[in-house]
């Protein structure tokens, strides 16, 4: 799960910068680009400046936002990812509503950003796929650890995948 760095992630801690007049700082580029990031989750459009742009926005299914819920024990309204390349790389931005409060992963936790993504490419997965995943506990409680294992065997099941888990959590190696 380590390969699930979010945009945000991506460019601050590993992306490239150069200063210039306007933009002095990561930051300086997280603000000037974050307008456009919120105008296409706003209204599901693709936003162009400067050579980067965004896909359509994806809103994830009702069924998804129940497994993630029920992973992460945490109740979800909406979610919507949103591919782009605004940070000068290409990423993945999610966008979290629930009953408290809206926020982007730049807010979220890693774990809670990488169920989404795993749960989000699980399911458009195709049949009979391979599936191989590095340490998915990491930055997952105890509970959250067991509800995405049983979302994973499920999986296996219904989609006939085949899914090879590097793991050091004794909650995906016990029955």
């Amino acid at each position: 799960m380590k390969y699930a760095l979010s945009a945000f992630d991506q460019y601050f801690y590993f992306g490239n910068f150069r200063s210039s007049k306007t933009l002095k700082t990561k930051q300086d580029v997280l603000r000037k680009y974050s307008k456009f990031l919120k105008k296409a989750i706003d209204n599901d459009t693709v936003e162009k400046t400067n050579q980067r742009k965004n896909k359509i926005p994806v809103q994830l299914t009702a069924s998804e936002l129940s497994t993630i819920s029920k992973i992460l024990g945490k109740t979800y309204q909406k979610c919507k990812l949103l591919t782009h390349d605004f940070n000068g790389t290409d990423g993945v931005t999610i966008y979290f509503n629930t009953n408290q409060l809206d926020y982007s992963e730049a807010y979220a936790g890693r774990g809670e950003y990488a169920v989404v993504k795993l749960v989000y490419e699980v399911n458009r997965a195709a049949d009979n796929s391979l599936i191989i995943l590095d340490e998915p506990e990491v930055s997952l409680h105890p509970g959250a650890q067991e509800e995405l294992k049983l979302f994973l065997l499920n999986a296996v099941l219904t989609k006939k995948l085949q899914v090879i888990i590097s793991t050091h959590s004794p909650k995906f190696v016990e029955f």
